[in-house]
């Protein structure tokens, strides 16, 4: 047993394995794993099952790096290595499609359970893929404060602040397709044309993994791509990250679109929902959830993801991002 462990295992122990996925997948994980602890005032270990990797090609250096390398953590989480749990026993909780935190309450359940704690127990988190906004029912100001700390770190944030104010008011898009081509393909060329077609009455900036594909390349002739954008014009301030490769490019354009006044995304990208978390909290709440392919969301009923019985909550948890995800800080 670690020596971390051996210091706090006098009260229960919380481990928490990052979902395998990407970054912002991850980032969720951590986000899980901070509003459970401290709703549930507890110490919690994070260890990952994958490095971060990516498909795009901007830029020659593609080596993965640890989500730890790129965000900030609360004071109530650390990492561990992976072996370190498995000396222990501990009871599993499989995933939130089957749970929530907070009081009992069935209409912000839609069928899961309100998740109970033993503090005489430890317990290990495995599949914990989820928007904090369906997770947490009536977030105190406490734990919207914990959340709110889990972050990318100053280095990448400032940087991308730099280069939105250099851009004036744009609006962003992000298509995703190396590994979202069956999603992504399913919509038509007129999808993708009326996307931009809805945002250019301002400059429009794209994100995107595969800067070659040919509806793409059409709209690069009135928009311009964030990641070309940085590499071209602020190479030395990229250069000079932390780290500088294909991962935090891809971590600067998210950042970047951030501020975009109006943004369409991919449907059910995590990416795209980051953004569109981030501009609903940067606006209070003022914000229109565009996806490319689809209408304007209409969210009615007591929480948003009522107004939509067709999708399951597996779905629910991760697909889309939430107008409750806005923090009250």
């Amino acid at each position: 047993m670690s020596h971390l462990i051996t210091e706090v295992s006098e009260t229960p122990l919380t481990f928490f394995k990052i979902w395998n996925g990407g970054m912002i997948n991850q980032l969720m994980s951590i986000e899980i794993a901070t509003g459970i602890c401290t709703h549930f005032k507890r110490y919690g270990m994070l260890y990952e099952s994958c490095k971060l990797t990516t498909q795009a090609n901007f830029t020659k250096d593609k080596l993965p790096i640890s989500i730890k390398d790129i965000i900030d953590i609360p004071e109530s989480l650390c990492f561990i290595e992976p072996e370190e749990q498995h000396c222990l026993d501990f009871i599993h909780v499989e995933n939130f499609a089957r749970n929530y935190v907070g009081i009992e309450d069935k209409k912000f359940s839609e069928g899961r359970n309100s998740l109970v704690l033993d503090n005489s127990l430890d317990y290990c988190f495995e599949n914990n893929l989820a928007n904090y906004s369906i997770v947490f029912r009536d977030r105190t100001l406490d734990l919207d404060r914990a959340l709110s700390k889990v972050v990318f770190k100053s280095e990448y944030r400032e940087f991308a602040k730099k280069i939105s104010l250099s851009l004036g008011d744009f609006n962003g898009i992000h298509l995703r397709f190396t590994d979202f081509s069956q999603q992504i393909l399913s919509l038509s060329e007129h999808d993708i044309d009326s996307s931009f077609e809805r945002i250019c009455d301002i400059p429009v900036i794209i994100a995107t993994d595969d800067i070659e594909f040919p509806l793409i390349q059409k709209h690069l002739k009135s928009g311009k791509s964030i990641e070309f954008l940085i590499i071209n014009e602020f190479v030395k301030d990229f250069k000079s990250l932390t780290i500088s490769n294909e991962i935090t490019l891809g971590l600067i354009a998210l950042l970047v679109l951030t501020y975009s006044k109006q943004f369409i995304g991919t449907p059910k990208s995590t990416y795209s929902n980051y953004i569109h978390r981030q501009i609903n909290q940067r606006n209070n709440g003022d914000h229109n959830w565009l996806y490319a392919g689809n209408e304007i969301p209409k969210f009615f009923g007591v929480y948003s993801w009522n107004s939509f019985p067709q999708m399951s909550m597996e779905q629910k948890l991760w697909q889309m991002e939430w107008p409750e995800s806005l923090l009250a800080l």
